[in-house]
């Protein structure tokens, strides 16, 4: 139960950054007015905050498994 606790707050918190990260870039997109460098900066700050976002719900979903299956086996 702490454990899973610990994990909901620290998969919120690491979604929360992804989030941020996602209107900087896309806020960065929006005001590269066509320059080559800001657009490719921007893009990669999408494209790694998606990926961070993947993985940080990828691990969540593992651990709530594995937690389940833990449970199931040895009780609470």
């Amino acid at each position: 139960s702490f454990i899973r606790s610990v994990i909901k707050v620290i998969a919120g918190l690491a979604g929360l950054i992804a989030t941020g990260f996602f209107v900087v870039g896309g806020f960065s997109y929006i005001t590269s007015s066509g320059n080559p460098e800001s657009l490719d900066k921007a893009k990669r700050t999408i494209m790694f905050s998606a990926l961070g976002l993947a993985i940080t719900i990828g691990a969540f979903v593992l651990s709530n498994i594995v937690t389940s299956l833990a449970t199931n086996s040895f009780g609470s």
